[in-house]
């Protein structure tokens, strides 16, 4: 049983992951709440009269209100504000929807009338261009993706279901902009052990709990965050180290990655914000990737002393890094640009890194890259939407082994531990899984209804012996 509204219920919706629950009342307001939990998530106040009907964005970024104030209100769910207050109905409007594009809202009123408005696009500050997601290292560890509202979702990977959703991951629910005004999107990391997050955020990292689904605290720093990452845990480096990127160009090491920490600040004297940043699988180097192109390579002391040595600043894009990643035995870097290109590192020695491939990527912007956990296989997402896969085994003669096509948005990538199951996650937050493996891809087309091609093929091919590729059931 939910409780907020002090006067009657007159409607009440899901979004399209059935993450939130609306309802609208005759006290003038609409309430958001979480639908696993019944949580509240928030209160829109600025009707005027009974909320008689309340719609979901079919991307999840806004909800519509409507009723006896003659008004269509839009609101915005990372911000929780109105955007947009669509006036001309003469009387009480009764009921409201969406088309599935989103681009078009519907609305009924009780004059026997009925509306169509052009839908505005949502205002860039509070969401995010691209999904984030991010996995633990272990198998069967949490799947974590962000929604455009800023919605932390937690996932079962083996289950492919969603476990709990919380947030808004910058831990406040105000517009979250860099200096410039740009809209920030939300870097997140998982911590060795899955029970601890990292998102990034205007005023600092967070730290979430994973089990309490709640903030533990913000690691302040004088610039808005863009990349955060964890060390790795390993048998020489057991205690917990976060790391961030800022906007101020500067890294921020907090060693014992608790709230008392005091970070170690690395200034970079890149000419530029670091956009990405990432630890090597033994935790002994940080990279940074920056907005003027080039790489910082740090040595970072063992144990609680970061001790950080500046190793190497490599130059080898034309344009802002947008991502690195370490292959699984370190001896691999690559990085991707929004000049369309990745590059591969010799990192055997990290004071002198060299190139050793240029993967011939379209002339688009990397978005995000991991390898796989035998390092076979690089998958690197772009902003036209694709998902390219690499066969990586031997580094200095890659080649491309697929394209995968489908998505509707930009996204971050990322291998599960199981080494070919890739994953992304559409604009609402919501998991795509790509099994990369022919034999579990051969199993799947035998054992769906379509294989039986030779009784569906029967009618057209008379005479015709067919032999099929699939074992005998």
């Amino acid at each position: 049983m939910l409780t907020g509204h002090s006067a009657a219920v007159r409607s009440v919706a899901f979004s399209s992951d059935a993450a939130l629950l609306a309802s609208g009342s005759d006290d003038n307001t609409v309430r958001l709440w979480d639908a696993d939990t019944g949580a509240p998530r928030g209160v829109l106040t600025g009707s005027t009269g009974s909320v008689r009907s309340v719609a979901f964005s079919p991307d999840g970024t806004q909800l519509a209100s409507a009723g006896e104030d003659n008004a269509v209100r839009l609101w915005d769910l990372g911000t929780k504000t109105q955007t947009t207050a669509l006036t001309g109905p003469t009387n009480t409007v009764a009921d409201i929807a969406f088309n599935p594009d989103g681009h078009t809202l519907v609305s009924a009123d009780d004059d026997a009338t009925i509306g169509l408005w052009n839908i505005p696009a949502p205002p860039t500050p509070g969401n995010t261009a691209v999904t984030s997601v991010a996995s633990g290292t272990g198998h069967g560890s949490a799947l974590v993706t962000t929604r455009p509202n800023q919605q932390i979702s937690l996932w079962d990977p083996r289950e492919r279901v969603r476990t709990t959703t919380f947030g808004p991951a910058h831990g406040s629910t105000t517009a979250t902009t860099t200096p410039n005004g740009a809209a920030l999107p939300t870097d997140i990391a998982v911590s060795p052990d899955g029970t601890t997050l990292l998102t990034s955020g205007t005023h600092g990292a967070t730290l979430w709990d994973t089990t309490q689904q709640s903030p533990v605290c913000t690691l302040p720093t004088p610039a808005a965050i863009n990349a955060v990452a964890f060390r790795p845990a390993t048998t020489h480096q057991t205690t917990t180290m976060v790391a961030a990127g800022s906007e101020n160009d500067d890294i921020y090491l907090w060693p014992g990655g608790t709230c008392d920490a005091q970070p170690t600040v690395i200034p970079t004297n890149q000419f530029g914000p670091i956009t990405t940043i990432a630890f090597s699988p033994d935790g002994a180097v940080l990279a940074a990737g920056s907005n003027d192109g080039t790489i910082l390579l740090e040595r970072v002391g063992p144990g609680a002393d970061p001790s950080p040595t500046t190793l190497s600043q490599s130059t080898g894009h034309f344009g802002p890094v947008t991502s690195i990643a370490f292959s699984p035995d370190g001896r691999t870097l690559a990085s991707g640009s929004d000049d369309g290109r990745i590059t591969l590192w010799d990192m055997t020695h990290p004071r002198n890194p060299t190139t050793i491939a240029t993967l011939p990527t379209p002339d688009e912007t990397v978005i995000s890259m991991s390898f796989s956990s035998d390092g076979a296989t690089l998958a690197s997402s772009a902003d036209n939407h694709t998902i390219s896969l690499w066969n990586t085994r031997t580094p200095a003669a890659p080649r491309l082994l697929a394209v995968l096509t489908g998505l509707t948005n930009a996204s971050d990538v990322v291998f599960q531990p199981d080494s070919h199951t890739v994953t992304s996650a559409t604009a609402d937050g919501t998991p795509l899984f790509w099994d990369t493996n022919p034999d579990d891809i051969a199993t799947n087309l035998c054992t769906s209804p379509a294989h039986d091609a030779a009784r569906l093929l029967a009618p057209y091919l008379t005479g015709v012996t067919y032999e099929t590729l699939c074992p005998a059931q």
